[in-house]
């Protein structure tokens, strides 16, 4: 089986999904990784359009304030342990089989 690769049209979400991969690296099964890839690529472009599409634009002030941290851009701003530990606190749940599962 060939080595998965993530790619993305715009090379700064490529450049970004490279390294949130690498920080995911330890983390889970490959499959796991690329779910959990898709669910960031997919909150990478809601960011994307909340930021540039005008019909968004009613949107933008929700994610102001604290709520900044729930903006992928916030992400690259954390360590590979704080990213696992706040998407799992914050966004959506990512547990690796070798981590006990979170409570619901």
């Amino acid at each position: 089986m060939g080595r998965s690769t993530v790619h993305y049209a715009d090379s700064e979400t490529n450049n970004i999904l490279k390294r949130l991969h690498n920080k995911l690296r330890p983390a889970g099964t490959p499959i796991e990784r690329v779910e959990y890839i898709i669910e960031l690529l997919l909150l990478r472009i809601f960011e994307a359009k909340l930021k540039q599409d005008e019909t968004f634009t009613p949107l933008r002030r929700l994610f102001e304030g604290e709520n900044y941290r729930l903006l992928f851009s916030h992400l690259l701003s954390l360590t590979g342990d704080q990213v696992l530990s706040e998407l799992n606190k914050n966004i959506f749940r990512f547990t690796p089989p070798s981590l006990p599962k979170p409570d619901r």
